[in-house]
């Protein structure tokens, strides 16, 4: 696989794959270092050796991603405890009252 820029645009990078014999492919990757549209690397890495017509992709950044899901707060029950009101006590049929 030819020397490829990272960082740089994806058409030279696209040419150099093709003038090397081999099949240029892109896939877009999230990346918080690398601008949108530019070339992150590339699979199998530059460096790496493959036979005339072999594909290479060429990794190019969509940008950071939006973030870390969130995950949603736990559903509480009107009191404001976790505790759904059923299945909360000890079962014994007592309502806690000592006779």
């Amino acid at each position: 696989v030819p020397p490829l820029l990272a960082g740089g645009t994806i058409q030279p990078a696209e040419n150099a794959v093709r003038a090397a014999g081999l099949a240029a492919r892109r896939r877009t990757v999230p990346s918080a270092a690398v601008p949108a549209g530019a070339l992150v690397g590339s699979d199998p890495t530059a460096g790496t050796a493959v036979h005339r017509g072999d594909q290479v992709t060429l990794l190019v950044s969509e940008g950071p991603t939006a973030g870390p899901a969130v995950a949603s707060p736990q559903a509480t029950s009107p009191t404001g405890g976790s505790d759904s009101g059923k299945g909360g006590g000890k079962g014994n049929g007592k309502d806690g009252r000592e006779k």
